[in-house]
């Protein structure tokens, strides 16, 4: 159905929203004096600006650097992989319609969870293999549908990721509960998610 007259007539002008694939994010990096001059250069030479250069660098290199952990794919190619697999996995586990709105609001509510989840086991940290093993297993049961929701609108899968690094970083990993994960591991996946949030708030 399309938007009536008196919607379009509340909306603000201007430029629409920009999604989370498109938003840009800040952060600084440090390079020696040399290394500076020449992005600089790379820049000016193209008429860009130093953002511009760097991603412009960035979308080369994905394409041309070979990941020898993931049999010399590249970092674009494991990347892509990595979306079908958060797809596969849990989007459309648990939701039929627009797996592209899922994953926008996951990168949008819960960047370093996308992070997580994209990326494939033999580049993450310890924290992160304890995070998708615990999702993997939330995600296996259909009852979690609503929590697992919840999670991703609230941005509690973040708060969840932070509780499984201090977890991981003094040597617990996910398997670690094999007793409580034998008696009922999609039960125990789902209290521990919530406590996790618990203790983030």
């Amino acid at each position: 159905m399309g938007e009536s007259v008196a919607e379009a007539a509340k909306r603000r002008p201007g430029r629409p929203k920009k999604g989370p694939m498109e938003r840009l994010e800040q952060f600084s990096i440090r390079l020696p004096i040399p290394r500076r001059l020449e992005l600089e250069a790379i820049a000016r030479s193209k008429n860009e600006s130093l953002s511009q250069a760097v991603e412009r660098a960035i979308d080369i290199a994905s394409r041309v650097i070979e990941v020898p952990q993931e049999e010399g794919q590249s970092i674009e190619q494991i990347l892509q992989r990595g979306r079908g697999r958060l797809v596969h996995d849990f989007v459309d586990r648990f939701f039929k319609l627009d797996s592209f709105g899922v994953i926008s609001l996951i990168m949008e509510k819960n960047p370093l969870a996308y992070r997580a989840l994209v990326l494939p086991e033999s580049l993450l940290m310890p924290g992160e293999i304890f995070f998708q093993q615990l999702l993997k297993t939330l995600a296996a049961d259909p009852d979690n549908l609503d929590a697992f929701k919840g999670f991703i609108e609230k941005g509690h899968l973040d708060r969840i990721l932070k509780s499984c690094n201090a977890v991981a970083g003094i040597g617990i990993m996910f398997e670690d509960y094999s007793q409580e994960l034998a008696e009922n591991a999609s039960a125990f996946a789902l209290k521990w998610a919530y406590e996790a949030i618990e203790e983030q708030e």
